[in-house]
C-alpha cells in the first residue's frame, strides 16, 4: 500500500462513519440532528471551521481559497502570510458591516488561528473581545481582552497577536495605547501576584515589563481569572477590575518579555513592508534583558552544572542525578525507535536498578538540552555499571540480571546509570549548543571507515545518511580483510551493525594499530573522571604491586604483551579509583582481580604500567592517558545529564469529577453518590433543563424527540429568550421509558447510573437517558462533550516489530499495509522491522478500569472494548441500526479510526488502530503528535473512537464558560501534512546515520545548526514527507522489555515512595542523599505544611450526605438540604502529616541550619494553632536509613 492509497483508505472510512452517523442524527435523537465535527481537508478550512463558532460571518468571506492564494505569494505560516490573512478578513468584514471594531476582532482571530494552524482554542477562547477606548488627549486606541485558554497558543503566537492588533489598529486609524504611570506599575505587580497564584515560565524583571509596557502599542487587557485581587494599584479608571487577569500577564511575561528575541528577528525582515518599524524597541529589549540577565555564550559557560530542573520537585519522585554529576546519564547522541520530539532513551536495566521508577512513558525532567523529556528504551546503548556487595564491578547489559541483583540485594552501589540517548533535533529545536560525546560505536565506525579507505587503495564504505547501515555499499572489503588480517564476514558484520557486532579485543587492537583509529569504546575506561594526580598514584601502584600475566603477540611486526589477567594488592584508593574509571573487576583473598578482556585493555593503555608521565597542567586523567597508551585513547565520558522524574506515566479512561456516566441531571435528590438511581426515591427531580413541550403528552420534555411516545417535540422559549428553565421531571417514569425504548426490562437495569447535578451548558441539554443506561451498563464513563475519552501519555515512535505488538497477527499487519520490511523483504517474522505509517496509532493495554482502580494488564483495552460494544448496542438499540464494531476480541478492533486531540486543542486528527503495545504510552509518529500541538515531554494525548465522536458529541453539551470548547473536536483533520503541523517536528532528524562532523563539533561546542544533518522540513511537500525517517538504535521489544508501570503507582502512601526515593538516592554515585532530603523538604514538605495551614483557616465546610458545600456552617450543624451532618474539609492531620518526618530526617541526616531551623519555626507555628498535639510516632519505621 503507497502512501496515497493508505491516505484514500482512511478517508473512505471516515465517510464511511459519517453516513452512518448522519443517519442515526437523522432520527432526532440528539440535540442536533446531523453531525457537529465538520471534516477539515487543509488548515485554511480548520482556521474557517473553529472562527464559525465565534462569528458564523466568518464563513461568508471565501477565506480558506484566500489562505490557499496567500501561501501562494508569501511561505506558509510566515509573518507575511500571517498578516495578510488578518488584513484581508478584516477587509471583507468591514465592508460586510462598516464597523471598525468588529473588523479589527475577527482579523486578529484569524490571523491568530492561522499562526496556531487552526487547532488551539486560543483564539476563540484566549481572545474575550476587542474595545476602543479613550487616550489621555480623548482620541480612542485599542484594547485586547485575553484570557487563561490564551496560554494554548505557546508565547511566539501570544506574542504576535500583538503584532497583528497593531497592523489592524494602523488600518483603521487608531491611536496608540498611552500608559499611566500607574498602569505601568498596575502590570509589573499582577505578574508578580499572578506567579504567586499560578505558575509562569518566564518572570521577567521589572525594567523589562516597565520597557515593554511604555512601548505596547496597544492595551494588553483581559477578564479576571484568579480569585485574588492585586496586591497594589487598585481602582485605576482605565482598568476594569481589581482582579488578577492571568491572560494578560500571560501575553506580556510568556509572550512578549519571553519571545522579543525570536518575534524581532523575524519580524524585522518585513517591518518596513508592513509600516512596523515602530516594533524595532524589541530589539532595544532584548539588549535590555541581556544585560539583566546575562548574555555570554562563551563555551566554557554552557556546560556549566544546571540546577534549574530541580525546581518544583515532588517527594517520592527520585532524583537520578545531580547537575551534570559523575555517575549519572552519559550523554549520547542518536535516534533509537522511540526518541526525538523531546523523548529520550535509556537502557533497559537502569529503570529496574533504579528500583523501577522509571517506565515507558514516565517523564524525565532534564538538565540539558529542553526541560523535560519522556522515557523510552533502547537495549544497543551503554548499559548500567554496578558495585556488588562482594566488591565486584559490572556492567548490567540485560533486565534479567538487573533483576536477579536487585531482588537478591546485592547492589552496593549503582557507579554509572548507563547513556541516555537524545537526538540531534532535539538540541537544533532547543537552541542548545552541541556538547562533548562519549566516546561511542558509531563514532568509532566513522573513524575506522576514514582511516581505512586513506590507508587501503580502492577500499571504501559510501556512506549515506540516507540508507540503513545493512544496504550501504562497500568496495573492495577483501581488501581490507588482508590489510588487517581479518576475516572478511567479520569486517562485514562491524561495518553493517556496528551496535550488535563488536570486534573481540585482538581485532579492536589490530584496527587501532593498524589504521590509526581510536581503540574500540568497548575497551577504553571513563579516564576523565579521576583526577590527574589519581591516574599517577594508579600507574605507580600497579607498576609496583600489580602481578600481570601476559602473552605476545606480533601486529604490524612489532610485539605487542595481552594481559590474560592482573592481580593488584588491595588497597582502599585504588579500588575506588578503578570503581571511578568503571574497569570490571572482582575481588579474591584480599586482591583486585582483572580478567581478560578488561586486563589487557587496561595494560595496553597504560603502557605496560612502564612509564609514568610528568604532571604539568593537566586536570584529569584523560589528558594524560594518551601520553603512555600503545593506541589512541578517546574520552569515553563526555557529558553527563541531571535528571529527576517529573510526572509519571498513565494510561485511562477519562472520568469527570463524581465518575459521570451520562450527562443527565440528578439535581440534590441524587444525593452524595450523585446516582440517578438514588434520585428514583423521590420520584421526580427538579432541574434547570432544556425547555421542549410534547403535545401529545402534553408535558414538557429536555428533548426533541418525547422519550415516552416519540412524537416531535416543540422548543419553548421563556420571555427573556432563554431555552431552559426549571422544572420537574417525574425521573422513575423516564427510567421506565428509557428501558422501554432500549429493549431492556428492568432487572437490566445498572444499580449505578452516575450524572451530575445539574448542567453547565448554555440551554442546559441533556443527553437520552438511554446513553447513560448503556454506558453504565458497561463501566464506561462520559465526557462533558458526550464522548468517551481514552487518556495517555505521549510517545514517539517511527519504526516498529510485530513482537512490539500484542493481539496483533502477521496477516492482520498484511491487511493494513504493511506487507514488506525496511530492507524490502516480504513480512513473514516477528523481528522484521517496519516504518511506522504517518496516522497509525499503537495503543496502550495497560491501565486501571476506573479512577483510582488497580492497574490491570488489559485494563486500558477493556474500556476501550467496553466503549465499542457500548456504541454499537446504542446503534441496535437507540437508533435501531445495525452494529458497528462487532467486537469480541482485541483484534476485530484494528483497522478502526480514531480522532486524536490534546486537552488545549478545539481540533482533532484521525488515526487508525493497527496494534496494542504492553505499556501505558500512546504510541504515534512524531507527526501525529505535531498535529495536535504537542511533543514528548511528559504531555499527555487524548484518543476517542471516530464513531462515538459522530454520534454522541454535541456543542450543546460544552459548559458555557471560559475554556468551554477547549478539548473538544470541533473540527477533524482527515490528512496529516508536514506544513499543517506544528513546526517543532520540522526540526525532527531525518537520517538513518550521523556524520563524523557532528561527534568533531561536539568537542568544540558548535551550534548545531553548523552540521549539515537533513530535517523534516527539508522533507516537507516532497516524496520523501512521509517515509524512510530512519533510525539507529533499536530494542528486542517494546511489549517485552522497559520497565511498564513506575513504582510510583505501585508503592503506597507518600511516606513509603520517599522511603524508596531515599534508599535509591543513598545506592546511586550521582546522588547525595542529604540534598535529596533538603529538597524534598524546603520544596515539597515545607510548602504543603504552609499551604494546607492557610487552607485550614479558609477552609469550607460540608455535608456528609449530600455533599453540599458551606462557606460557614449552619448553627445547627447540620445540613439545611438534606439535615446531614456537616464536617470540615481540612484536618489537623492534613496539615501536619509531614511535619514529623520532616523533622526526623533532618535529625536523622544532620540537614544543614536552615532547613532545620525552618522546620522547627514551622512547628511552632501549628502548635500556637492547635495546641500541642503531637503524638510519638515511630518514623523510622517509614524510613531505612
Amino acid at each position: 500500500m503507497d502512501i496515497n492509497e493508505y491516505f484514500s483508505e482512511i478517508k473512505k472510512k471516515t465517510l464511511e462513519a459519517y453516513e452512518i452517523a448522519k443517519k442515526a442524527r437523522s432520527l432526532s435523537l440528539d440535540p442536533v440532528n446531523d453531525v457537529e465535527i465538520p471534516i477539515s481537508e487543509d488548515m485554511a478550512e480548520r482556521v474557517v471551521n473553529l472562527l464559525s463558532t465565534v462569528d458564523p460571518i466568518i464563513k461568508e468571506i471565501n477565506l480558506p481559497e484566500k489562505i490557499r492564494e496567500i501561501e501562494k505569494t508569501y511561505k506558509p505560516l510566515s509573518f507575511s502570510t500571517i498578516l495578510k490573512i488578518s488584513e484581508y478578513v478584516a477587509e471583507q468584514i468591514y465592508n460586510k458591516t462598516k464597523d471598525k471594531i468588529r473588523a479589527i476582532e475577527l482579523g486578529l482571530r484569524a490571523g491568530f488561528a492561522y499562526h496556531t494552524l487552526g487547532v488551539v482554542a486560543a483564539p476563540t477562547e484566549g481572545i474575550i473581545k476587542v474595545i476602543a477606548k479613550k487616550r489621555m488627549d480623548g482620541k480612542e486606541y485599542i484594547s485586547v481582552f485575553y484570557a487563561g485558554p490564551v496560554r494554548s497558543a505557546g508565547g511566539t503566537p501570544q506574542a504576535f497577536s500583538v503584532v497583528i492588533a497593531d497592523f489592524l489598529r494602523r488600518k483603521f486609524g487608531y491611536e496608540k495605547y498611552d500608559p499611566t504611570e500607574d498602569e505601568i506599575q498596575r502590570y509589573i505587580i499582577e505578574i508578580y501576584d499572578y506567579k504567586r497564584a499560578a505558575h509562569l515560565q518566564y518572570t521577567p524583571k521589572n525594567e523589562e515589563i516597565n520597557f515593554t509596557i511604555k512601548n505596547l502599542p496597544i492595551e494588553v487587557n483581559g477578564e479576571p481569572t484568579e480569585k485574588i485581587e492585586v496586591s497594589a494599584y487598585k481602582d485605576l479608571p482605565r482598568v476594569e477590575t481589581n482582579y488578577i487577569r492571568g491572560g494578560a500577564v500571560l501575553v506580556i511575561a510568556e509572550g512578549i518579555c519571553q519571545k522579543a528575541k525570536k518575534i524581532w528577528k523575524e519580524l524585522s525582515k518585513i517591518a518596513k513592508d508592513f509600516n512596523l518599524e515602530d516594533w524595532s524597541w524589541l530589539d532595544e529589549l532584548k539588549k535590555l534583558q541581556e544585560k539583566l540577565h546575562g548574555g555570554s555564550s562563551d563555551s566554557s559557560d554552557i556546560v556549566k552544572p544546571n540546577k534549574k530542573y530541580l525546581e518544583q520537585l515532588t517527594a517520592g519522585r527520585p532524583i537520578f542525578s545531580l547537575p551534570s554529576a559523575k555517575g549519572g546519564f552519559r550523554l549520547r547522541m542518536g535516534k533509537s525507535r522511540t526518541n526525538g520530539h523531546e523523548a529520550s532513551s535509556i537502557h533497559p536495566a537502569a529503570a529496574i536498578l533504579t528500583y523501577n521508577f522509571l517506565a515507558w512513558g514516565t517523564q524525565f525532567v532534564v538538565e540539558r538540552p529542553g526541560k523535560a523529556s519522556a522515557v523510552t528504551f533502547s537495549d544497543t546503548i551503554e548499559p548500567p555499571v554496578v558495585k556488588l556487595k562482594d566488591g565486584s564491578i559490572i556492567k548490567v547489559k540485560d533486565e534479567k540480571k538487573a533483576k536477579e541483583l536487585i531482588e537478591k540485594n546485592l547492589v552496593e552501589k549503582i557507579l554509572f546509570l548507563g547513556d541516555i540517548l537524545f537526538t540531534y533535533g532535539d538540541f537544533l529545536d532547543n537552541g542548545h549548543p552541541l556538547v562533548p560525546l562519549g566516546y561511542c560505536e558509531e563514532w568509532w565506525i566513522l573513524e575506522f571507515e576514514k582511516n581505512a579507505k586513506e590507508k587501503v587503495n580502492g577500499f571504501e564504505v559510501v556512506f549515506d545518511m540516507f540508507k540503513p547501515r545493512k544496504l550501504f555499499e562497500i568496495k573492495n572489503l577483501e581488501k581490507l580483510s588482508e590489510y588487517l588480517d581479518i576475516d572478511k564476514n567479520t569486517l562485514e558484520n562491524y561495518i553493517r551493525d556496528p551496535l550488535k557486532n563488536k570486534p573481540d579485543f585482538i581485532n579492536a587492537l589490530k584496527i587501532s594499530i593498524l589504521l590509526n583509529v581510536p581503540l574500540h569504546p568497548e575497551y577504553i575506561y571513563f579516564w576523565k573522571d579521576i583526577s590527574s594526580q589519581d591516574f599517577i598514584y594508579l600507574l605507580n601502584y600497579l607498576k609496583e604491586k600489580a602481578k600481570v600475566s601476559y602473552k605476545e603477540i606480533k601486529i604490524n611486526g612489532e610485539n605487542y604483551k595481552i594481559a590474560d589477567k592482573i592481580e593488584i594488592e588491595y588497597d582502599d584508593k585504588i579500588k575506588n579509583i578503578l570503581e571511578e574509571i568503571l574497569i570490571e573487576h572482582k575481588l579474591e583473598n584480599n586482591k583486585i582481580i582483572i580478567e581478560y578482556p578488561n586486563s589487557a585493555a587496561l595494560y595496553i593503555q597504560l603502557g605496560y604500567f612502564e612509564k609514568v608521565p610528568e604532571l604539568n597542567n593537566e586536570k584529569n586523567g584523560y589528558e594524560l592517558i594518551n601520553k603512555i597508551s600503545k593506541v589512541i585513547i578517546r574520552d569515553k565520558v563526555g557529558t553527563y545529564i541531571g535528571v529527576r522524574m517529573g510526572r509519571p506515566e498513565k494510561a485511562k479512561i477519562r472520568e469527570l469529577k463524581g465518575s459521570i456516566m451520562v450527562l443527565f441531571p440528578v439535581g440534590e435528590e441524587g444525593g452524595r453518590m450523585r446516582n440517578l438511581l438514588e434520585s428514583m426515591k423521590y420520584q421526580k427531580i427538579v432541574s434547570d433543563l432544556k425547555t421542549y413541550y410534547c403535545p401529545n403528552c402534553k408535558i414538557y420534555v429536555p428533548y426533541k424527540k418525547c422519550i415516552f411516545c416519540n412524537s416531535e417535540t416543540k422548543l419553548l422559549k421563556t420571555e427573556d429568550g432563554k431555552e431552559h428553565k426549571k422544572y420537574a421531571i417525574q425521573i422513575s417514569k423516564y427510567i421506565e421509558a428509557a428501558l422501554k425504548n432500549l429493549g431492556l426490562d428492568p432487572s437490566q437495569l445498572p444499580k449505578i447510573i452516575k450524572g451530575p447535578e445539574g448542567l453547565s451548558s448554555r440551554n442546559k441539554q441533556p443527553e437520552r437517558l438511554e446513553k447513560g443506561i448503556l454506558r453504565a451498563k458497561y463501566g464506561i464513563f462520559v465526557f462533558r462533550d458526550g464522548t468517551v475519552r481514552f487518556d495517555a501519555i505521549e510517545v514517539p515512535i517511527t519504526y516498529f516489530k510485530p513482537k512490539d505488538l500484542v493481539y496483533t497477527p502477521i496477516e492482520k499487519l498484511k491487511e493494513l499495509g504493511y506487507t514488506h520490511d525496511i530492507y524490502g523483504n516480504p513480512l513473514e517474522s516477528e523481528d522484521q522491522i517496519l516504518e511506522l505509517k504517518p496516522q497509525d496509532i499503537i495503543l496502550p493495554t495497560i491501565g486501571p478500569l476506573k479512577k483510582g482502580g488497580k492497574l490491570k494488564k488489559d485494563g486500558f483495552l477493556i474500556s476501550l472494548i467496553n466503549t465499542a460494544k457500548f456504541i454499537d448496542e446504542e446503534l441496535e438499540r437507540l437508533y435501531k441500526m445495525n452494529k458497528y464494531y462487532n467486537v469480541k476480541r482485541p483484534e476485530d478492533l484494528l483497522g478502526h479510526l480514531l480522532i486524536v486531540l490534546a486537552p488545549h486543542t478545539s481540533a482533532g486528527t484521525v488515526g487508525r488502530i493497527i496494534g496494542f503495545s504492553r505499556t501505558q504510552a500512546l504510541l504515534m509518529h512524531p507527526m501525529m503528535h505535531a498535529a495536535i500541538r504537542r511533543n514528548c515531554d511528559g504531555d499527555e494525548g487524548t484518543v476517542l473512537l471516530l464513531l462515538d465522536a459522530l454520534l454522541n458529541f454535541s456543542r450543546e453539551y460544552l459548559p458555557d464558560k471560559r475554556g468551554g470548547t477547549m478539548d473538544a473536536p470541533l473540527t477533524i483533520t482527515i490528512k496529516v501534512k508536514g506544513m499543517e503541523i506544528d513546526d517543532e517536528v520540522q526540526k525532527f532528524d531525518t537520517v538513518w546515520n550521523y556524520p563524523l562532523e557532528l561527534y568533531e563539533a561536539a568537542l568544540q561546542y558548535k551550534p548545531p545548526e553548523s552540521v549539515k544533518i537533513q530535517i523534516f522540513k527539508e522533507r516537507i511537500d516532497t516524496p520523501l514527507e512521509y517515509i524512510n525517517w530512519g533510525f539507529m538504535h533499536d530494542i528486542n521489544s517494546i511489549s517485552e522489555n522497559g520497565n511498564k508501570v513506575s513504582a510510583y503507582k505501585s508503592l503506597g502512601e507518600m511516606l513509603e515512595k520517599l522511603n524508596f526515593e531515599l534508599k535509591l538516592a543513598k545506592l546511586l554515585r550521582s546522588v547525595d542523599p542529604n540534598t535529596v532530603a533538603s529538597l524534598v523538604i524546603n520544596l515539597h514538605f515545607a510548602r504543603d505544611i504552609k499551604g494546607n495551614l492557610r487552607k485550614f483557616s479558609e477552609q469550607e465546610f460540608r455535608c456528609i450526605k449530600c455533599n453540599k458545600r458551606f462557606r460557614r456552617p449552619p448553627l445547627s450543624g447540620k445540613c439545611d438540604r438534606c439535615g446531614g451532618r456537616i464536617v470540615m474539609t481540612v484536618h489537623y492531620g492534613s496539615v501536619v502529616k509531614y511535619l514529623e518526618p520532616s523533622l526526623w530526617l533532618a535529625e536523622k541526616l544532620k540537614l544543614d541550619e536552615y532547613t532545620s531551623s525552618s522546620l522547627k519555626a514551622l512547628k511552632m507555628k501549628i502548635d500556637q494553632t492547635f495546641g500541642n498535639q503531637s503524638k510519638e510516632k515511630q518514623i523510622k519505621d517509614f524510613f531505612n536509613l
